[in-house]
């Protein structure tokens, strides 16, 4: 008999799992490669916050984002005629940006450079020092380059002149990851400086000899550069020191103590929850190249929430939307439990169920009828992070194929009444592409994991498009 029809591997959302958990690593995007590591690279953000708009001609003017987080300077004559600008907050690309915002309209160029100034208020306070803080421009590949720009330290502020509009980030150049964590009391998290660029110059990494031992971070008058997933930082001519909890060197039995080691620490929680319940961790970090630049160290800082784990249980669905076959699936996760890892701190098990909303399917000719239906899952490294202090998301993901399957078999018989079995659908999600991580309600949290997230960032012909939406509760 001949074959009915050809498996739905474009159903799949394998393509999506080209993402790395927490969004660094060496399984890229699709990205550019180098011998070191992988560039940055995303799709376009999705909007995040009130959109601002401001009608400017030929005189000039200026317009700020609804958040007051940027200003935007038209000089005069950039413009021949009355132009519509508008700022719109969208999502990070990665844990080491602090603000994103797409620029319109999209693809304009002036006559005269425009300026876009971000100011930092939280520089060293809630995010690394300024020093490491650089704009980098989303381009039209997905990748993203960092930009000569102007740094003023007093009034924490960057800027940069540029003559034509996409997608800008605030990003930080070297980090202390994880940039926040939480911790029960008297257990322990480990901490570590990364530098998300030029991961040649990472001799443990490449095992490749220096050829010279230039950061490859800020880029204050010099060529701009991509940025790249963040890196663990051991190279010739670098060093961390002054370790503090609070501005206590190593910390005390009040906030919790440090155990450093070179660029990495491990900080153990107290006995007891302080108040507040979160407190900063810092590092002073440089290299030879920062050095002759900066009289001091960079601050790069981490915020680390002290508390009691607690468990979540809820549901989510997802539909998927295919260019081939069926022309949507959808299906309803159930019975999902979220508990703490004992062996990860701040990481939890997540389990539960997928259940197709239908068991019935029509591909071209042939009617297609599910063999099974509700399947269990079970993923061990659900890690709930932030990328600032008021900013909440997630990453989450259904990724073990070999433990529990998630491959659909289905029996489909075409109009002459030929029939066939074998497998139709898979599921394979991540809430993570490249470095996106899902956006939580932050309204809701802690007490509820309520958010969303949609695929699709790889831009591959034919990629089916994803959206799960879930809501899990306190227990």
């Amino acid at each position: 008999m001949k074959k009915l029809f050809v498996i739905l591997v474009a159903m799949s959302l394998l393509a999506i799992m080209a993402c790395s958990s927490g969004g660094s690593g060496d399984s890229g995007d699709g990205g550019g490669t180098t011998q070191g590591g992988v560039y940055l690279k995303t799709a376009a953000g999705t909007p995040t916050g009130v959109p601002a708009s401001a009608t400017i001609g030929p005189a000039g003017g200026s317009l700020d984002s609804a958040d007051g987080r940027i200003t935007l300077t038209v000089p005069a004559n950039a413009v021949a005629k009355d132009t519509t600008f508008t700022i719109t907050p969208i999502s990070n690309p990665a844990d080491n940006a602090l603000a994103t915002y797409r620029l319109e309209p999209d693809g304009a160029t002036f006559s005269k450079p425009v300026t876009l100034l971000f100011k930092v208020p939280e520089a060293g306070v809630s995010f690394s020092g300024i020093e490491v803080l650089a704009i980098a421009c989303h381009q039209a590949d997905g990748s993203w380059l960092f930009l000569s720009d102007t740094m003023d330290s007093t009034n924490k502020t960057i800027s940069i002149e540029t003559n034509h509009f996409t997608a800008y980030s605030l990003l930080a150049g070297f980090q202390l990851k994880p940039h926040y964590a939480f911790v029960d009391v008297d257990k322990t998290v480990s901490l570590q400086v990364t530098a998300c660029t030029d991961p040649e110059n990472f001799n443990n990494i490449t095992g490749v000899s220096l050829q010279n031992t230039k950061a490859g971070f800020v880029f204050r008058g010099n060529n701009d550069v991509h940025a790249y997933e963040c890196r663990q930082v051991f190279y010739k001519g670098a060093s961390s020191a002054e370790w503090q909890v609070n501005s206590i060197a190593n910390g005390n039995s009040t906030f919790g103590t440090l155990s450093p080691s070179d660029f990495s620490a491990t900080f153990t929680a107290p006995h007891k929850k302080p108040n507040p319940e979160t407190v900063q961790v810092s590092t002073r970090f440089t290299d030879s190249w920062l050095s002759k630049r900066y009289s001091e160290k960079v601050l790069l800082v981490s915020q680390i929430e002290i508390g009691e784990s607690v468990s979540y249980s809820g549901t989510f669905t997802v539909t998927v939307n295919n260019s081939g076959g069926p022309s949507s699936w959808t299906a309803k996760g159930s019975d999902v439990t979220w508990t703490p890892d004992p062996d990860h701190q701040g990481e939890y098990i997540v389990k539960g169920y997928v259940t197709p909303d239908a068991t019935t399917y029509t591909v071209n000719d042939a009617t297609c009828t599910l063999t099974e239906t509700k399947k269990p899952f079970e993923f061990d490294s659900g890690n709930i992070m932030t990328v600032a202090a008021d900013k909440h998301t997630i990453y989450w993901a259904i990724i073990q194929p070999d433990k529990y399957p998630m491959n659909w078999a289905a029996r489909c018989c075409n109009t002459k009444g030929e029939c066939n079995t074998g497998q139709f659908l898979r599921f394979e999600w991540s809430s993570a592409c490249g470095s996106n991580w899902a956006i939580l309600d932050e309204t809701v949290f802690p007490n509820t994991l309520q958010g969303s997230w949609k695929s699709g960032c790889l831009g591959i012909p034919n990629e089916p498009s994803a959206t799960v939406s879930w809501t899990f509760n306190k227990q």
